[in-house]
């Protein structure tokens, strides 16, 4: 779950037993499909991750020692949890009770663990960095995907203990596969990109796809499915019969996308920018699942989790007075 800092001044914020209002239509026979604008904002405060079980966690701007207030919200209830050093801009959810995060420190930044408890703790695990939301922990939450000093690093969370995985040079776009008993990733040549697995308790790794010049956006956690541009335009790739099918037919440029797995690896949300559309693909059904363009007065919008059962996807929305807002899309297959 992702927000950028530089655009959320002021706050907002809960993602569930909200309203819903019908204002998209779904892509199968143009019927209508309930979508969201339902929204709660707070002042003073940041969203920044939300937890497995759809409670969100928010936060306050750090005072001049870096400490901030982060507080919890669960439905309708919100309460103030204490005092820690602020979180990063980067986090991913563990659990109910905990997230990692990423905070600057130096050249290399710092992955942090949080509880969240009253009192809030944190603990710094290692120092480097975590790739994409919802890819980074292992399926069983024990450990986390880190790239220090051009190494990908499988640590334990509990321990500290780091395990180096594989001998390339490593990729953020890396994602556990296989219940957490090898790793995805991609290597890149010259003039290619090869999607390869490999054990991790070593052995040889395994190319189990050759995209050409296609470009990987991102890569399913569990890596049986990936997103990538072809000629242009957003493709996606099922690994298990290699299966490709078109999400767009506009031209695709860099940036102008984001990004969202679910945690199972079955949905993945795509924003576009450009045309403010929400796109949701469905790996198993072979197409987009659900499509709703955003309400035009949202903006500086950005992805941020999706809510427990995978039935809705939140993002976030800047206004012009300072606050920050909270919306889910209510999906489904």
């Amino acid at each position: 779950m992702r927000v950028r800092r530089h655009t959320l001044i002021g706050v907002a914020a809960a993602a569930v037993g909200l309203a819903v209002s019908a204002v998209g239509l779904a892509l199968r026979g143009g019927m209508p499909r309930p979508s969201a604008t339902a929204i709660t904002r707070f002042v003073a405060e940041v969203p920044i991750v939300l937890l497995t079980d759809g409670s969100l966690v928010a936060v306050s701007d750090p005072d001049a020692a870096g400490r901030a207030t982060i507080s919890l919200t669960r439905g309708v209830t919100r309460r103030a949890l204490g005092e820690v050093i602020a979180p990063g801009t980067t986090n991913e959810a563990m659990d109910n009770s905990r997230f990692v995060s990423l905070r600057s420190a130096g050249r290399e930044p710092l992955v942090v663990l949080y509880q969240v408890g009253a009192p809030p703790s944190h603990r710094v695990i290692m120092s480097g960095r975590f790739g994409p939301t919802g890819a980074a922990i292992s399926p069983d939450g024990s450990s986390i995907l880190v790239e220090s000093s051009h190494v990908l690093w499988a640590c334990e969370l509990a321990t500290g203990r780091r395990t180096r995985l594989g001998s390339r040079p490593c990729t953020l776009l890396a994602v556990w596969s296989d219940g957490g008993r090898s790793i995805s990733y991609p290597v890149y040549h010259s003039s290619s990109t090869a999607i390869e697995r490999q054990a991790v308790g070593g052995g040889n790794p395994q190319v189990i796809c050759n995209l050409g010049s296609a470009r990987l956006e991102t890569l399913s956690p569990g890596g049986a499915a990936l997103l990538a541009t072809r000629a242009g335009a957003l493709w996606c790739l099922r690994l298990g019969d290699q299966t490709w099918w078109k999400l767009s037919t506009s031209k695709l440029a860099p940036g102008s996308h984001d990004f969202l797995w679910s945690r199972s690896g079955r949905l993945c949300a795509v924003l576009d920018r450009p045309d403010r559309r929400l796109l949701v693909v469905g790996v198993a059904a072979g197409r987009v699942v659900h499509s709703v363009r955003l309400p035009s007065a949202d903006s500086l919008v950005s992805l941020f989790g999706w809510l427990p059962g995978e039935s809705a996807i939140t993002y976030t929305s800047a206004y012009a007075d300072g606050s920050i807002a909270v919306k889910r899309v209510m999906v489904g297959e």
